[in-house]
């Protein structure tokens, strides 16, 4: 399945944008900590929980909080979907 069937599935309406996001525009736009967003920068290359943990030399958990937030702050569902909202702004 590729991933875009797999965000339309999960997230309904949320689909990416081809363009690279702003991430300075967007941190500032949604009032993100610099942690969260460098979480989720990690994130979108396709890195898991655990591997953001270990670059970053947090644990899972944490990297899951900032996740949680980071999703609060932008209104996603869950991590596809904050993803793909992400990258359509």
């Amino acid at each position: 399945r590729s991933l875009q069937k797999t965000q339309s599935a999960i997230c309904g309406d949320c689909k990416p944008s081809r363009r690279q996001a702003d991430w300075h525009a967007v941190a500032v736009r949604f009032r993100l900590t610099p942690r969260e967003l460098e979480v989720f920068r990690l994130l979108a290359t396709g890195a898991t929980w655990k591997s953001v943990g270990a670059r970053l030399q947090i644990s899972a958990r944490t990297v899951e909080f900032h996740v949680l937030n980071f999703r609060r702050k932008i209104g996603a569902e869950n991590c596809l979907c904050a993803l793909a909202k992400f990258f359509s702004l």
